[in-house]
């Protein structure tokens, strides 16, 4: 199919209407008033989605938007786990942002779950650099690449931006969480410890570098850095898996300004 056609629309019958949609159409059949008592409402907001094939109504906080290799589009809901992102088939997940390009609803969920998980493989994001600018710019551009090919994302070099963001944040979350586990200067040595490999899909040449670092005078140094840096901290997020963003999101929904 020649790529400047327009999508594929299956028959409504490929399309899961959202609860919402259908509760208005029955109400305006039955030429009723919409209760006022209703959880669910038009959004107010003004939303932003990249290079949205089709005009459709739906719940964004349990429903995503898909498109397949042959431009078909139907909706999904119900728990879609990072394992099905990943063996996806050729179907791609429409993600939402907001102006400061982070990810909304459900989609924006499974694109931040996703990034939390390609941080953690090797060929992505090896353990054994100290730094995230030590990571080669091609080794992040196939990051990049792996993202896209599962979500349907603005091309924008901005987007690309905020992703490596998350990355980082996730990379680092990761190696601390290893550390936390296997990091026991008390109780082994270092050989000990190198020849400890954790069973999480690491080579034993990346892991030897890690606990090689840690173990170092600059290792230890900046974990002592941080460790003050944490204590610190006097903000915390306490609202769960709910991001500010989205937060923001509901009220604009409800309000219709920011």
């Amino acid at each position: 199919m020649p790529p400047n056609m327009p999508p594929i629309i299956p028959p409504s019958t490929h399309i899961k209407p959202s609860s919402r949609a259908s509760q208005n159409n029955q109400q305006q059949n039955n030429n009723e008033k919409p209760k006022e008592n209703s959880t669910k409402s038009k959004s107010l907001r003004v939303k932003s989605y990249p290079d949205w094939p089709v005009d459709i109504d739906f719940d964004d906080k349990e429903e995503v938007l898909t498109i397949d290799a042959k431009r078909n589009v139907k909706l999904v809901s119900g728990s879609i786990q990072t394992i099905d992102v990943w063996s996806n088939n050729g179907v791609k997940y429409y993600v939402e942002f907001n102006d400061l390009y982070q990810p909304l609803r459900k989609g924006g969920q499974m694109l931040v779950r996703f990034v939390g998980s390609i941080a953690k493989v090797e060929e992505y994001c090896p353990l054994g650099e100290r730094e995230w600018p030590d990571i080669d710019a091609d080794v992040k551009a196939k990051m990049i690449e792996q993202i896209r090919d599962r979500f349907v994302i603005p091309d924008h070099p901005e987007y690309n931006k905020q992703i490596l963001k998350r990355a980082n944040k996730s990379w680092r979350k990761y190696k601390h969480s290893l550390k936390g586990t296997y990091y026991k200067p008390n109780e082994k040595t270092v050989a000990q410890m190198c020849d400890a490999v954790p069973r999480h899909g690491i080579s034993s040449a990346q892991w030897r570098k890690l606990v090689k670092y840690w173990d170092s005078d600059e290792g230890q140094k900046l974990s002592e850095y941080g460790k003050a840096a944490r204590a610190a901290q006097n903000q915390f997020h306490r609202s769960g898996c709910n991001s500010y963003a989205n937060q923001q999101a509901d009220y604009e929904d409800e309000h219709g300004k920011e």
